[in-house]
């Protein structure tokens, strides 16, 4: 198995693993973690295939450490080759990374085929951003996907700026009615204000103007 894993700058490492009597495997056999690129995989073989599958399967497992955050992920690129040392020519090459492109574009072409763009929410949109962007990883020439991919991408948004509308909208009618409770606080201030005046009047005692009487300085 050879490891090829991308962090700046390429590293290729070779890791091998030998089996004898190989026709002779019945079960699947799991071999003990190793390291390749600074991280711990673990290859497991299937001489009759997984699910009943009734070919070989090789599964690259990689293996989760106890300093390793909640949702991580890794990204790399690896062949897996199965090497026939009796002939040769029925020696295997496996590039998952191409198997893996493909696959990421089909998901791509089959959203695109499947969903309306005027149709689509903020959940679609987001579902159909995290498509891509697996997609893009591969760092294939896709400009001549890009045509129907931006308007999907850009329905995002649009759906964020009509929710920031939305949201300014609900904001005004807060303000509004905030306007109107303060308008009809002022009124009853005012109203209660002409009472006290009336009541003043009525008890015979005169409203003075101090800042008319002692020169005020404003």
């Amino acid at each position: 198995m050879e490891g090829h894993e991308e962090s700046g700058v390429e590293k290729f490492e070779k890791f091998i693993w030998k089996f004898e009597n190989f026709s002779r495997l019945n079960m699947g056999v799991y071999h003990e973690h190793f390291v390749l690129g600074g991280y711990p995989w673990r290859l497991n073989l299937h001489p009759k295939g997984t699910n009943k599958a009734g070919h070989l399967s090789i599964v690259l497992q990689a293996v989760k450490t106890a300093n390793m955050s909640k949702g991580w992920s890794r990204d790399v690129k690896f062949k897996l080759v199965v090497f026939n040392q009796v002939d040769t020519n029925k020696s295997i090459i496996k590039d998952p990374d191409t198997e893996f492109m493909f696959a990421a574009l089909g998901r791509v072409l089959y959203f695109l085929k499947t969903r309306e763009v005027n149709d689509m929410n903020m959940k679609t949109c987001k579902e159909f951003q995290l498509l891509w962007d697996r997609l893009a990883k591969f760092k294939f020439d896709l400009t001549w996907l890009e045509p129907y991919v931006q308007p999907a991408l850009g329905m995002r948004s649009v759906l964020e700026k009509a929710m920031e509308v939305e949201k300014l909208k609900d904001s005004v009618v807060v303000l509004k009615l905030e306007t109107r409770r303060l308008e009809a606080k002022l009124v009853a201030a005012e109203e209660n204000l002409d009472n006290e005046r009336d009541l003043l009047n009525a008890n015979g005692v005169k409203e003075v103007d101090f800042c008319s009487e002692f020169g005020c300085v404003s």
